[in-house]
């Protein structure tokens, strides 16, 4: 009983309750938590674009020197990759402490190949065939505080990365010191993509925003059994310091279309050397983030604030935009990057000239059309490399293409 007079207090409205079912049906934040992320890591192991770095980066900025030692060069620039490789181990330790379902696959590209280094994958199929995870990893030696799983993959990653290098050196030696092969990176990403195929399909939102960007009346259907909590997204991380090669145009393109097919995304971090046109574009058709690293010395915190969160968190990050995306293509007969390109109304072939016929197809083009697109060419002055681009011979474009 409370005294005459005295008011009482009003007694606490009852809580509202919060429903979480819309929520949770949209996936915002179940999905997030609970679905694990493989990640697809391709290393960039060309020696030449390393050596070159090394030199640069020990001359403050400026060139290398010709006259230096090959060597000196080479040390130098497997000095610095040493320090990348380190940073990519933390980054990949890092990457498995996030939740414990995640994958991890990793490549090494050298010049003109391509070598899977470790699997998740490959380790676990192995470990139930054994009868267990303990007996497909080695006992942690001289250390009992490391994770057996870091030590295995950190293992497989440095004695994969000085197996690839002693490899592409003895390669290029029987070369003679003159090699004209492309870096392997195209074949890393496509070997990335048929190795992550084994998961369980994906049913994911940004699967279906990129299927609809792709091909606009086309959207994902979820299959029997995807979708669930524990279907991982996955991602491809290029970490690339090689430029461009004209002839992967054609396969990174076909790469590009089947990661938007499957909602993989491409992310890409150019460690050194100049933008890679082809990347760019396989990072911004993948909704990747594409970023050029300006100092090698922050390759692990770069790697820690932009490349380690999933995917499914960047809506609420500040990453980098790609303000210009160079979309040039390559042509099918000489291999250039083109600004202007003419383009088979049959099998939509790429040439940097007009042509009277396709090369891939064989099909002829209309000799009025031939005329105006010579005389729109000799009016952006381009007349005089129209002689050297008819030089090429049927045969040696359909053997390109």
């Amino acid at each position: 009983m409370s005294a005459p007079g005295v008011a009482l207090p009003a007694a606490p409205a009852p809580p509202h309750a919060v429903s979480s079912a819309p929520l949770l049906a949209s996936g915002a934040v179940g999905d997030a938590v609970s679905r694990p992320d493989f990640l697809a890591l391709v290393l960039d192991l060309n020696l030449l674009a390393w050596a070159g770095a090394g030199d640069e980066a020990r001359n403050g900025g400026e060139p290398a020197d010709a006259a230096e030692g090959v060597g000196r060069r080479s040390q130098q620039g497997l000095a610095l990759l040493k320090d990348a490789i380190d940073a990519v181990q933390v980054f990949v330790n890092a990457h498995g402490a996030m939740q414990h379902g995640n994958g991890l696959a990793v490549w090494a590209a050298g010049l003109g190949d391509c070598s899977l280094l470790f699997s998740s994958l490959t380790a676990s199929a192995s470990a139930s065939l054994t009868g267990g995870a303990s007996a497909a990893r080695p006992a942690a030696r001289g250390d009992s505080s490391t994770y057996a799983h870091f030590l295995e993959q950190d293992e497989a990653i440095v004695k994969g990365v000085q197996e690839s290098i002693a490899r592409f050196t003895s390669e290029f030696q029987k070369a003679g010191g003159v090699t004209t092969a492309p870096t392997g990176v195209v074949s890393a990403v496509a070997q990335a993509l048929c190795h992550t195929n084994r998961l369980a399909p994906v049913h994911d939102p940004v699967a279906v925003d990129v299927n609809r960007s792709a091909t606009a009346p086309s959207i994902a259907v979820p299959k029997p059994g995807a979708g669930g909590a524990t279907d991982p997204r996955v991602r491809i991380l290029v970490l690339s310091v090689s430029s461009d090669a004209s002839a992967q145009y054609v396969p990174m393109m076909n790469s590009i279309f089947a990661a938007q097919k499957k909602g993989v995304t491409i992310d890409v971090l150019k460690i050194l050397g100049a933008d890679s046109v082809f990347l760019q574009q396989a990072s911004h058709l993948t909704s990747g983030t594409y970023f050029r690293l300006r100092d090698p010395r922050g390759l692990l915190q770069t790697l820690l604030t932009m490349y380690l969160p999933s995917p499914s968190t960047r809506p609420f990050m500040n990453l980098p935009n790609q303000d210009e995306v160079d979309f040039r293509a390559a042509c099918f007969c000489h291999r250039r990057i083109v600004d202007v390109g003419y383009v088979c109304s049959v099998c939509l072939s790429i040439f940097c000239s007009p042509r009277p016929s396709c090369f891939t197809c064989e099909t002829s083009f209309p000799a009025d059309t031939l005329a105006r697109f010579r005389k729109q060419r000799a009016a952006m002055g381009a007349a005089e490399q129209e002689a050297d681009d008819n030089a090429v011979s049927p045969q040696a474009g359909n053997g390109e293409t």
